[in-house]
C-alpha cells in the first residue's frame, strides 16, 4: 500500500498480522496492535528475544503475513535480505543481479562493499562459479554476503534486514556495517529496518524498537531501551569473542588424505559397474521379477513355436489349393482345423505370457520403488546438501514411469518378436535355405545403422533427462524464493526463464523424433527389401512347382511383421542406461554410504577439468555412487593427493568450489599439451 508520503516511508498504525489463509479462522494473531513510524532514509534498530516477533515484523511489512487489522503505508520498493539466505542454482553473478540488467560499475562497487571480492577473486570461475543446489558450493557466510549483495544490488527505497552479520566474523562484520548500512555506506540515505542482537554496532540507529509479546516499542535513545525491564539481557553483554567463526558449507572440497584405503576398493566397485553390459540389467529385472517372469517367459516361447505351426499349416493348406481333387479337399479341411487350434493356443498362451509379466512387472515396480524410498530416506543429509532436488524429483517420477510401464511394454513386444522372427526364420529356412544370404546381408546393414540410430537416440534421452531435471529444479527453486522473487518483483524474469526451459526441453524431445523417424525409414526400407524378395520368389522359373505358392504365401505373411523387431531393440537399448542407474542406486547406495561414514570424508559432487587434451569429469556424492569418466587414454587412480591423467597430474586445490588443478611439477607437460591442437566438437 502506497500514499503520497516521502519515498521510504514505512507507517504502521494499530496493525494485527496472523500466519494463516485469508479464509481461515484466527485464534491468536501474530502481530498485535503494532505501531511504527519510520521515516525515509533513517536506520531503524529492532531487538527484542527469541520469539518475540522480529523477523515476523519484517515479513508483515513485505506482506508474507495476512493482514487483520490497522492501517499500512508504504512508498518504495522493497529488498529483503532474510536470515536464512535463499541462494538458486545460478551463478554467483545471477544471483547478485538477480534478473536485473547488468551494470559492471555498480556490480563492482556492491561486491566491495559487501566483502564478497576476496571470495569471487579464489573462486575458478569468479563470479561465474554454479552455486549448486541451496547455494551447496557457498559457505554459510558467502551466502549471506551474496544475500545483501543481492539487495543493495537492486537500489531498493527501504530495506529489511534480518540479522545480516550473524555469520560473519567480527572484522568483516563491522566492514559490512560501515561500508554498506553505516550512515556514509551505500545505502546511506535509503530506509533500513535491522533485526539485530547486537547493541554495540559501529553505527547508531536513529530509533529502537523492542519487540515484546507480538508488540513493538519504540525507543529513540539506547539507554531508554537498556532501563525498560522488558529488554533482553544479552543484548547488552560483552561479547565472549573477538571474531566468530564463519559456517563451513555442508559440500566442501576432498580434503587432502581423506580417502584412505578402504574406500579403494567400493570406487573401484562402483567404477566397473557403471560400464558393465546389458546383461546385468537383465539379471537384477528376472531378480525383481520373481518366478513370474520364467513362466511367461516359457508361454511366449510356446506361442512362437505355435506360430511356426501356424506358418507351415499356411504353406500346406496354399498347396492344396493349387490341386481340386477330392483328396485334396478332405485335406485342406483337416488343416484348417489344426490351424485353428494353433491359433487358439497361440492365443491362449499369448494371454497367459502377458499376464504373467504384468504380474511380474507389478512387483518388480514396488520393488525397485521401496528400494530407491529406503535408500533416500535414510540418506545422510549431506547427500541432500550434494543432489539438486530436480535430479531426485525426476528419479521418482519420470525414470519410474519409464521403468513401470514403457520398459514392460516394450520388453514384452521384444521377447515376442526376438521369438517369433526366430520360429519365422527357421520355417523359411528349411523351405528355401538360399533365403539365408540375403537376409544376413540386410541384417549386416541394419545392424550398422542402428549403431549410429542408437547412440543418437541415447544422446537426445540423456540430454531431455538432464534438462527435464532443470526444469523441475528451477520450479522447486521458485516454489521456494517465491516471497523473495514477488518482494523484488522480478516474477516476468522467472516467467520468461521456465518458457526458455520449456523450450531447452522440447528441443531435445525434437531430437528423438527425428531419431525415431530415421528409424521409420530403416523400417520402410526394410519391408520394402522384403517385398522384393517375396516377389523374386514368386516370378522364379520353379514357381509352377508344387509348393511354390505356398512359399509364396509364407513370405508374405512374414513381409510386415519382421521389422516390428528393430524398433523393439532401438527402444529397449535406450531404456537400458536408465535401469542400471537406478538399479545402481539401489544396490550400491547403501555400502558407498557405509565407507564414506567411516572415513568421515567430504565428497565432492562435480569436478570439471577442461583443458584441450584432458577433460574429466567425476560425480562422487553421499547417496549417489557412481563415476562417470570421460578422458583419452585409461585412468589411472591416486585417492589420497589427486588424479593422474596420462601424463597430466590433478591435484585438488582450495581456491575454488569443486575445481582441479595441474601440479606444479607438470607444467613443463601442460604447455606441450596445450601446444596441442584442440578437439574437434564431438570429442570429449
Amino acid at each position: 500500500m502506497h500514499d503520497n508520503s516521502a519515498v521510504g516511508e514505512v507507517t504502521l498504525k494499530d496493525c494485527s498480522f496472523a500466519w494463516c489463509k485469508r479464509d481461515q479462522k484466527v485464534d491468536s494473531p501474530g502481530l498485535d496492535g503494532v505501531n511504527l513510524l519510520v521515516e525515509s532514509g533513517s536506520l531503524v534498530g529492532v531487538v527484542g528475544t527469541v520469539g518475540s516477533g522480529k523477523s515476523s515484523l519484517l515479513s508483515a511489512i513485505v506482506g508474507d503475513m495476512r493482514h487483520l487489522s490497522g492501517s499500512v503505508s508504504l512508498n518504495g520498493s522493497i529488498a529483503v535480505v532474510s536470515q536464512a539466505p535463499q541462494i538458486l542454482n545460478m551463478t554467483v553473478r545471477d544471483n547478485i543481479t538477480f534478473g536485473r540488467k547488468f551494470e559492471e560499475l555498480h556490480y563492482s562497487k556492491v561486491v566491495e562493499a559487501c566483502q564478497l571480492s576476496r571470495d569471487i577473486n579464489r573462486m575458478a570461475a569468479g563470479d561465474l562459479t554454479e552455486a549448486g543446489d541451496k547455494g551447496e558450493m557457498l559457505s554459510g557466510g558467502q551466502k549471506q554476503r551474496v544475500s545483501l549483495a543481492r539487495a543493495v544490488y537492486s537500489r531498493s527505497d527501504i530495506y529489511l534486514l534480518d540479522d545480516p552479520t550473524s555469520s560473519q566474523d567480527a572484522r568483516v562484520a563491522q566492514n559490512i556495517m560501515r561500508r554498506v548500512l553505516g550512515h556514509d555506506g551505500i545505502l546511506g540515505n535509503k530506509t533500513r529496518i535491522l533485526v539485530t542482537n547486537n547493541s554495540r554496532l559501529p553505527l547508531k540507529p536513529n530509533q529502537w524498537v523492542l519487540m515484546h509479546k507480538k508488540r513493538g516499542i519504540t525507543f529513540r535513545d539506547l539507554k531508554d531501551l537498556k532501563n525498560h525491564p522488558c529488554a533482553p539481557v544479552e543484548l547488552f553483554e560483552k561479547p565472549t569473542s573477538k571474531h566468530l567463526p564463519e559456517r563451513t558449507s555442508s559440500v566442501n572440497l576432498l580434503n587432502q588424505r581423506c580417502l584412505n584405503d578402504s574406500l579403494r576398493p567400493v570406487l573401484q566397485l562402483i567404477v566397473c559397474d557403471f560400464f558393465q553390459g546389458c546383461f546385468e540389467v537383465v539379471r537384477a529385472y528376472f531378480k525383481y521379477s520373481g518366478a513370474c517372469a520364467p513362466m511367461a517367459l516359457t508361454c511366449l516361447v510356446a506361442s512362437a513355436a505355435f506360430v511356426a505351426c501356424q506358418m507351415l499349416c499356411v504353406k500346406a493348406w496354399a498347396a492344396t489349393m493349387m490341386d481340386s481333387t477330392e483328396n485334396t479337399t478332405h485335406s485342406g479341411r483337416s488343416i484348417i482345423r489344426w490351424l485353428a487350434v494353433f491359433c487358439i493356443g497361440d492365443v491362449s498362451l499369448r494371454l497367459t505370457g502377458g499376464m504373467l509379466l504384468a504380474c511380474a512387472n507389478h512387483r518388480r515396480s514396488i520393488e525397485l520403488h521401496a528400494n530407491m524410498l529406503d535408500c533416500v530416506a535414510g540418506s545422510a543429509l549431506s547427500f541432500f546438501d550434494a543432489t539438486p532436488r530436480g535430479r531426485i524429483f525426476n528419479r521418482f517420477s519420470v525414470d519410474l514411469e519409464i521403468n513401470d510401464i514403457r520398459l514392460f511394454i516394450f520388453s514384452k513386444q521384444l521377447v515376442q518378436s526376438i521369438l517369433y522372427v526366430f520360429a519365422r526364420l527357421a520355417v523359411i529356412g528349411t523351405q528355401a535355405p538360399f533365403v539365408f544370404g540375403p537376409t544376413v546381408f540386410v541384417e549386416i546393414v541394419l545392424l550398422f545403422c542402428l549403431r549410429y540410430l542408437i547412440s543418437g537416440a541415447m544422446l537426445g534421452r540423456l540430454y531431455q533427462s538432464t534438462q527435464l531435471s532443470r526444469l523441475l529444479q528451477h520450479l522447486t527453486e521458485t516454489l521456494d524464493c517465491v516471497g523473495l522473487i514477488r518482494c523484488y518483483g522480478v516474477m516476468e524474469q522467472f516467467c520468461a526463464r521456465f518458457r526458455r526451459m520449456v523450450t531447452v526441453c522440447l528441443e531435445a524431445f525434437n531430437m528423438l523424433v527425428y531419431c525415431f523417424a530415421i528409424g521409420r525409414l530403416i523400417s520402410t526400407i526394410c519391408a520394402l527389401l522384403i517385398i522384393l524378395l517375396t516377389v523374386a520368389i514368386i516370378v522364379a522359373p520353379a514357381h509352377d512347382e508344387p509348393g511354390s505358392a505356398g512359399m509364396a504365401g509364407l513370405s508374405l505373411l512374414s513381409a510386415f511383421t519382421s521389422s516390428f523387431f528393430k524398433e523393439q531393440v532401438t527402444e529397449l537399448s535406450l531404456l537400458h542406461r536408465r535401469v542400471k542407474q537406478k538399479q545402481q542406486s539401489s544396490e550400491k547406495r547403501t555400502d558407498f554410504l557405509r565407507a564414506a561414514k567411516a572415513t568421515n570424508i567430504a565428497v565432492v559432487d562435480f569436478v570439471r577439468v577442461k583443458k584441450p587434451s584432458v577433460t574429466c569429469m567425476a560425480d562422487l556424492s553421499f547417496g549417489s555412487p557412481r563415476q562417470v569418466l570421460e578422458q583419452r587414454g585409461q585412468p589411472s587412480f591416486r585417492l589420497d593427493d589427486g588424479m593422474t591423467w596420462n601424463t597430466s597430474n590433478l591435484a585438488k586445490v582450495p581456491s575454488g568450489p569443486h575445481t582441479l588443478r595441474p601440479d606444479e611439477s607438470c607444467k613443463a607437460q601442460e604447455a606441450d599439451t596445450l601446444k596441442s591442437p584442440s578437439p574437434g566438437p564431438g570429442e570429449p
